[in-house]
């Protein structure tokens, strides 16, 4: 036997330097009164040895050797199956076949089986004991299940501390029922797959005649639309047209009467200045000759009195020289009186000759203020004139003027009917543009959802085609997986079989052998690899009870 210990560091050292600290410390103490034998220091190692297994996991490993000439990768069955059943595996595996041949962990039993319990059982029960919980979940399981043989035992299973065990039937009675359940989930699942996809198949073909009937709408109404837009341009253009030719007519009509206005009052115009012009020649010849007339008359009548005045000075001197003679002392006092007199005459003589050109000045005033005063009694019977004429073209223009408000009320009325004729289209026509913005903006949504539906059409036929080819690939993929499973499970089963029989066969303890070389471990470690981690698993106090 091969002991596998899991120790501590401080635990193995005690053990390398030779047993526990104690017994050591006796050994010291009691040396020099009683002698050390064989049979205290076997006892010691043993009990050494017991303490250190109390610490341990212990796993029994039987070696079995392929060949007799110790050499790798040969196995002489008839050899191997002789050490078997030396060591009494064969009747091992006898006995297990007639007992519990299946075995689980606990963890894999419960999770492998648990889709057959009910949802009540799964609510009630709590998985705080593993054990108890496995216990509970398999004798509801296996209720109704009978044991055919019953010469050993009639239980169904057995729950140990970290595997389950089932008698011949058993496992494969709850492996027929999980068939069944997975069977059906995947039954359900493809069910639910196929509708799924028959429904997306429907909706899309409901989308498609949705999208085709929306399509075929919108071009009859986009014909409409059409039609109508034409309509109502033809009908704009006409009544454009109809106003264009009203108004040129009535621009002609007026620039007809301005020029005819305006050639008469030209007329007019040029006739009264004329009329002025040759009257403003006139009196302006007449004025002339006056002013010029009356200028000689005044400078002749200052040059006559001036000559006069002369001739009475002249005499006055005369005579006072000739009075003055008399005496020569007054005529020297005449002399100095004369200049003085001079002086004076001289001085009246200049104010008399300005007082004489003032007058002669304010003459032709009231000469040229009379001309003038004729002027405007003629001009005040010429505009006299003209007002008559005036009150005459007025009253004919006021008879001109009732013709034109008659022929304006009568336009009015006309141009109120065309203007309710013009409301009543240009109602028609904003209902018509409200239709065509309308009809628009739904043609504008239609492309929108046209160019959407294309681009949802394209990009559903490609996510179709990926999702065929994905489905077509998984297909296969899942073709080849269930062939390699079900090649996967028959292996399986046969290598079960043969480790069940190995186990078993190496299960019976007595079968020890010598240590292997090193030759023998690197030549019959394939071989016995499989049968060592096999044995590995093995559960000692359920598997074969009383076993040590």
């Amino acid at each position: 036997y091969v002991v596998r210990m899991k120790l501590s560091p401080r635990r193995a050292k005690k053990i390398l330097s030779g047993g526990g600290g104690k017994d050591q410390s006796n050994q010291r103490q009691r040396g020099w009164l009683v002698a050390a034998t064989v049979l205290g220091k076997f006892q010691r190692q043993l009990k050494t040895l017991m303490r250190n297994i109390e610490y341990t996991n212990v796993r029994y490993i039987r070696c079995i050797k392929p060949n007799k000439e110790m050499h790798p990768g040969r196995t002489d069955h008839k050899e191997t199956l002789r050490q078997l059943t030396c060591a009494g595996l064969v009747e091992a595996l006898t006995v297990s076949r007639h007992y519990f041949q299946h075995r689980l962990s606990n963890l894999f039993a419960i999770q492998q089986f648990q889709c057959l319990l009910d949802r009540e059982f799964l609510q009630k029960a709590a998985m705080t004991d593993r054990q108890a919980y496995a216990e509970r979940m398999f004798s509801a399981l296996l209720v109704n299940y009978v044991v055919q043989d019953t010469s050993t035992d009639n239980r169904a299973f057995a729950v140990g501390i970290t595997k389950v065990y089932f008698r011949k039937g058993s496992l494969e009675h709850l492996e027929a029922r999980r068939q069944i359940v997975v069977t059906t989930a995947a039954v359900k699942i493809q069910r639910w797959m196929r509708t799924w996809l028959a429904r997306w198949h429907f909706l899309k073909l409901v989308r498609g005649m949705n999208k085709l009937q929306a399509n075929v709408r919108c071009r009859k109404e986009r014909r409409r639309f059409l039609h109508l837009r034409q309509a109502s341009i033809e009908l704009q253009t006409s009544f454009r047209v109809k106003i264009a030719q009203s108004q040129l007519k009535k621009l002609k009509v007026d620039e007809a009467a301005t020029k005819i206005q305006r050639w008469y009052r030209c007329r007019g115009s040029k006739w009264n200045f004329l009329q002025e012009l040759t009257a403003a020649k006139k009196i302006q010849k007449f004025l002339r000759r006056r002013l010029k007339r009356d200028r000689f008359s005044s400078m002749m009548a200052v040059v006559v009195e001036d000559a006069r005045k002369n001739a009475q000075m002249k005499k006055i001197l005369g005579s006072l020289k000739a009075s003055h003679k008399a005496t020569r002392k007054d005529f020297v006092q005449l002399q100095g009186l004369l200049p003085e007199t001079y002086t004076i005459l001289y001085y009246a003589h200049e104010q008399m000759f300005k007082l004489r050109g003032n007058i002669s000045n304010l003459e032709l005033a009231n000469g040229v203020l009379s001309e003038e005063n004729k002027e405007l009694k003629a001009r005040c019977k010429n505009m006299m004139e003209i007002n008559n004429a005036k009150e005459l073209s007025k009253t004919k223009l006021n008879d001109t003027n009732v013709m034109l408000l008659d022929n304006i009320s009568r336009q009015r009325i006309i141009i109120n009917n065309q203007l309710k004729e013009l409301q009543s289209e240009t109602n028609k026509n904003n209902r018509l543009i409200n239709d065509f913005e309308g009809a628009k903006a739904k043609i504008e949504e239609l492309d929108k959802t046209n160019k959407e539906n294309t681009s949802l059409i394209a990009h559903y036929r490609l996510q179709w085609a990926k999702q065929d080819t994905n489905h077509k690939l998984q297909e296969k993929k899942l073709q080849k997986k269930i062939k390699i499973l079900q090649q996967e499970l028959k292996k399986e089963e046969e290598e079960s079989w043969k480790l069940s029989e190995e186990h078993l066969r190496m299960s019976i303890p007595g079968a020890w052998t010598a240590p292997q070389t090193d030759d023998q471990k690197k030549g019959g470690g394939r071989e016995s690899s499989k049968v060592q981690e096999s044995a590995e698993e093995v559960d000692w106090s359920t598997s074969i009870p009383g076993f040590i």
